[in-house]
């Protein structure tokens, strides 16, 4: 499978570029969250090594003239074998304090980086290429100089957000899964009833509005495991809020596809990858080509789906990389948008 080339969409950032900076900024869902938290969490204490290790991804896609920043340095192990199945290694740059801040906020808090990137944008005509764009992205942009990979934040927490690709997807008329958005517990309890309809058991799946590798979203299998979230709900003592609630639905596939919407409206569509999930946890993806799982009546439609979000979401202000989860289930065939990561995706790196 041929890796991603970003040159070749030629967007607003693009022009003149000569140098590129990577880095992967996982977990922007907490700035869009703003500390509110609706859902129970468990704590990974593995999550940092977890992080450092996924963002060595970079390293497939930066050049040798660009700079790659991670948390920890690569083994020279892997570095060795990039090397010799023809990868050409970027530099690579270690910020302080990676083990007590995000990483972007370590590149704003480390002088020698940021003077350091303030130089290579004095050179040349700086790229910068992080994971997600939030607002520490556009300040590390601000005082390198340099050209983000993408619009503005406001706008790509809105296209993040889990209810906006509820609503695209009403507003294009496509097939939906069952559920509703609520903004307080009246509304949950409403739309609890109405999809259960009398039933025993029906298992829920309950989404906070960000959320990413199976953060954010509790599954409800019966009344009990319902009524234990609702006494969660009721403690936060919250009273406008969001959730989505929605039926569960066993699938017949994962489904990645994504679409480069250039800043002049036109688009680069990405064929469907088939992601590896276990219990809403996204584990890698292969190609769905080798094993003919879609026909081409499928891979048509999504890609019609890809074109109708990139226009309803150029309209809106985006540009940048869309990357669009869906499932085709069993009982309700193919929901063509299940979210909307207006950023990268692990997809976007293999």
């Amino acid at each position: 499978m041929d890796l991603l080339d970003l040159d070749k969409f030629e967007p607003k950032c693009e022009e003149g570029i000569t140098k590129k900076v990577w880095w992967m900024n996982i977990g922007c869902e907490k700035i869009w969250n703003q500390g509110q938290t609706l859902l129970p969490h468990m704590t990974n204490k593995y999550e940092k090594e977890t992080i450092a290790g996924t963002e060595q991804l970079c390293l497939l896609l930066a050049k040798k003239k660009d700079i790659v920043i991670l948390q920890q340095r690569p083994e020279e192990l892997l570095c060795d074998h990039l090397t010799s199945i023809g990868f050409t290694l970027p530099e690579i740059i270690i910020p302080k304090d990676t083990n007590q801040l995000d990483i972007s906020q370590a590149i704003l808090n480390d002088a020698y980086v940021m003077r350091y990137l303030k130089e290579a944008g004095s050179k040349s005509s700086l790229g910068l290429m992080p994971y997600c764009i939030t607002k520490y992205e556009e300040d590390i942009a601000e005082a390198v100089n340099g050209k983000l990979y993408g619009t503005n934040s406001k706008i790509i927490s809105w296209v993040n957000n889990k209810c906006t690709a509820r609503q695209i997807s009403q507003l294009a008329g496509l097939n939906m899964t069952e559920g509703y958005i609520c903004n307080n517990i009246e509304e949950v309890l409403t739309a609890y009833n109405k999809l259960i309809n009398g039933q025993i058991i029906n298992k829920l799946v309950i989404k906070e509005p960000y959320g990413a590798s199976g953060k954010g979203l509790l599954v409800v299998n019966n009344e009990r495991e319902f009524k234990f979230f609702l006494r969660i709900l009721k403690g936060k003592k919250i009273n406008n809020f969001e959730l989505i609630i929605e039926k569960w639905y066993d699938t017949i596939l994962d489904i990645n596809y994504q679409i480069f919407i250039k800043s002049d409206g036109t688009s680069y569509y990405i064929e469907p990858k088939n992601q590896i999930v276990n219990n809403s946890i996204y584990v890698g993806c292969d190609g769905l080509g080798k094993n003919n799982q879609l026909t081409g009546k499928q891979r048509t439609y999504f890609q019609t789906v890809a074109e109708t979000v990139a226009n309803v979401l150029y309209k809106q202000g985006y540009w940048g990389m869309a990357s669009i989860d869906a499932i085709i289930t069993k009982e309700r065939g193919i929901i063509p948008i299940l979210e909307i990561n207006g950023r990268f995706s692990l997809s976007t790196y293999i």
